[in-house]
């Protein structure tokens, strides 16, 4: 049986999802990035993690 992931790697996190040949949902999961507001209106994340 032959799977396909799917990945978006966004603003605020990473989202992946993995389907089964026939389009039925096997997993997920999302993973956020931690983000510092030093001030309003400005929003940070450390690039090295």
């Amino acid at each position: 049986m032959a799977y396909v992931i799917g990945v978006d790697c966004g603003t605020s996190g990473t989202k992946t999802i993995l389907f089964r040949e026939d389009g039925a949902v096997m997993a997920s999961a999302t993973v956020e990035y931690p983000m510092d507001q030093l001030k309003n209106g400005y929003t940070e994340q450390d690039s090295l993690g």
